[in-house]
């Protein structure tokens, strides 16, 4: 972002959508890669969120390796690096403005 030719036109909208998330991803159900099982810390009072569903990402799944695979790079700060090289700021600093 801070590279790009238009750079003084782009904004950040940290408040927008709720203000920054933890990143997700998706997997089509029908895809080969996604495989799912039954979840058994599913609370059907509560809402349906990304966490709260009958079932989830199988172990087995090459879905479910991907989102360690993001998990590990997450723990390591690597994402956070990555952020601050294209963004010129961390994620953090911005959480705390």
């Amino acid at each position: 972002m801070k590279s790009n030719l238009r750079a003084n036109e782009l904004k950040f909208h940290i408040n927008c959508c709720g203000g920054l998330t933890e990143l997700t991803v998706g997997f089509s159900r029908a895809s080969p890669h996604m495989s799912e099982e039954v979840n058994p810390d599913y609370d059907p009072q509560q809402a349906l969120v990304y966490n709260n569903f009958p079932k989830k990402v199988a172990k087995r799944s090459t879905a479910y390796r991907f989102q360690m695979a993001l998990k590990a790079l997450k723990d390591e700060s690597f994402t956070d690096k990555l952020f601050k090289k294209y963004y010129d700021i961390s994620a953090n600093e911005l959480l705390s403005q």
